[in-house]
């Protein structure tokens, strides 16, 4: 449930520091952009121009899972704001748009997938060591919204509506195979040999998720989830207990969390309006405070790549990098 009080207005909060992770001049082709455990972000860039969209029957257009052309891949790591190293990666098969630390090296997806039968589909998960050589491929279904890597290496995907729903009927072209998806439940949890170990079960029909719209995981290992069509979030605890609470904020794109407050990134107004949410344990929640993010010099924040893991957002900004912790909100709530 939701208190009723009055909602605070919203309050101006500069962000800290950046650090530069692109040169900024916008010839550089950004295809993933992800917070990860441990405090890891990882920026991929492609190598050729990127080959994204095919056209499809009435000529509308869909992703393409697969260049013409294999891509090459840069992905740099980034822990605290310094570069740890970066890994090449060449002849990649897929379009990967997500990142994510696992073990001594990395999964990458393609949000995308194809199902041609049974014993045909297409394996979006790609497993890369830490010198950049194909460890492991696993199929992690169509419709990727959301990935995030855990401590013990295991991967959370929370999905997009095609995911769930499916889509063996396409509309101009842009089936990919799917009536009983593998994303169906919205959130799956899986080991690295693309074993699923989780699947979430709603207890109602306003708990379904249609499609996940932000996750993180937090200190302690467990998964955050935020999702549509009635904006809730939910939390799957290590023990398996899922809790639930209804912020009453819809249409938020990222989230960050450090009990008992959330930090949520959007609303249906305005993009980058960020909303301190206190949580209860008995289910109630209280939108706490609310910011508009400035830098230091004043510039408001409306725009960039946006990702978040454990109690941190992170903003890409005109080729920087802006960090806030929850613990930022804390202290500058009234």
């Amino acid at each position: 449930m939701t208190t009723a009080f009055r909602a605070p207005a919203a309050r101006d909060l500069v962000l800290g520091t950046p650090y530069r992770v692109l040169s900024g001049d916008g010839d550089e082709a950004l295809m993933m952009f992800s917070a990860g455990p441990h405090g890891v972000l990882l920026v991929g860039i492609a190598h050729q121009p990127p080959d994204l969209r095919a056209v499809g029957d009435g000529w509308s257009t869909m992703f393409k899972t697969r260049p013409d052309t294999p891509q090459d891949y840069t992905l740099t790591e980034w822990r605290n704001g310094r570069r740890v190293r970066a890994v090449r990666i060449a002849n990649e098969p897929y379009n990967l748009t997500e990142a994510q630390p696992l073990g001594e090296g990395y999964v990458l997806s393609c949000p995308r997938c194809r199902r041609e039968s049974d014993m045909e589909i297409e394996k979006n998960g790609r497993i890369y060591d830490a010198a950049g050589r194909l460890a492991g491929e696993i199929v992690l279904g169509d419709g990727i919204k959301c990935m995030l890597a855990t401590r013990d290496g295991h991967i959370w995907v929370g999905y997009s509506d095609d995911g769930v729903i499916g889509n063996a009927v396409g509309n101009g072209g842009g089936s990919f195979g799917w009536d009983e998806p593998l994303g169906r439940s919205g959130l799956v949890k899986w080991s690295r040999d693309g074993e699923m170990l989780y699947e979430y079960a709603a207890p109602d029909e306003a708990s379904t998720i249609y499609e996940c719209c932000a996750m993180t995981v937090d200190a302690v290992g467990d998964l955050w989830c935020y999702y549509y069509d009635s904006f809730r979030l939910l939390c799957v605890r290590e023990s398996g207990k899922v809790q639930q609470w209804n912020p009453g904020i819809g249409n938020a794109h990222t989230m960050a969390v450090a009990w008992p407050y959330v930090a949520l990134l959007g609303d249906e107004q305005e993009d980058y309006l960020c909303h301190l949410v206190k949580l209860e344990n008995n289910g109630a929640s209280r939108v706490a405070a609310k910011f508009r993010l400035h830098t230091a010099q004043g510039q408001p924040i409306t725009q960039g790549r946006v990702t978040a893991c454990g109690s941190a957002i992170h903003i890409l900004h005109e080729g920087e990098v802006f960090s806030l912790d929850v613990a930022d909100c804390v202290a500058n709530a009234p």
